[in-house]
């Protein structure tokens, strides 16, 4: 997805929803995440769980393959970024979140994810394109 949105100046880079359903089907709902470029080899991103117990947003700066651990209302949960791949154009990287509470535990997300960074040369061309459309259009 090209980067069509921003908040607080950066644009958003990627903004997917996932579903999920988790123990035995007690728990079920989506994990959306935003990433943000800010044209660094970090990515700021939010990421929000909604659940039919509840949820909440928690904020990440991806910076390359790696493991993290995060309790969540009691719930445990670890990740694993891997295959990390950010260049001037493209972002990818392979991501997998688990989650466990007591004995029962299941896999949230294990995707790839893909996202073609921002460029103002890019954006620029696009803005420069659409005007001329536009002005071609306007005289018809």
């Amino acid at each position: 997805m090209a980067a069509n949105f921003f908040k607080n100046g950066l644009p958003i880079i990627c903004d997917n929803t996932y579903s999920f359903n988790c123990f035995l089907g007690f728990v079920h709902g989506s994990l959306e995440v935003k990433i943000y470029d800010q044209g660094t080899s970090e990515f700021p991103s939010v990421i929000t769980v909604k659940t039919n117990l509840g949820g909440g947003s928690v904020d990440h700066t991806f910076k390359g393959n790696e493991n993290f651990n995060q309790s969540i209302k009691g719930i445990d949960v670890s990740g694993k970024i891997t295959d990390w791949r950010a260049d001037a154009d493209t972002l990818a990287f392979h991501a997998k979140v688990e989650a466990k509470k007591g004995i029962f535990s299941c896999t949230v997300l294990d995707t790839n994810i893909h996202a073609t960074r921002h460029s103002d040369e890019r954006t620029n061309a696009m803005l420069a394109d659409l005007s001329g459309k536009l002005e071609s259009e306007s005289k018809r």
